[in-house]
């Protein structure tokens, strides 16, 4: 798993985009998969990551009070 999280902050814009649509397509709900798309969500300087990262996170309702400021936070 450790790979697979490492891309999350990849140089490459296409490999962040690609790593938190996968999150969603294998239904990997886990807290460090969350907190990484949270840090993507706040962070990133790529729009199209961001919002990535934001359906990723509403596709599976992986949710908590930090997630919930940060989803409202993004509209």
């Amino acid at each position: 798993m450790q790979p697979f999280l490492k891309t999350f902050k990849d140089e490459h814009v296409s490999v962040r985009d690609h790593a938190c649509r996968t999150t969603y397509k294998l239904q990997l709900r886990d807290e460090v998969i969350r907190d990484l798309l949270l840090d993507r969500i706040e962070f990133d300087p790529i729009e199209k990551v961001r919002y990535s990262a934001v359906e990723a996170l509403g596709l599976y309702g992986m949710t908590n009070e930090k997630c919930r400021r940060v989803l409202l936070w993004t509209v």
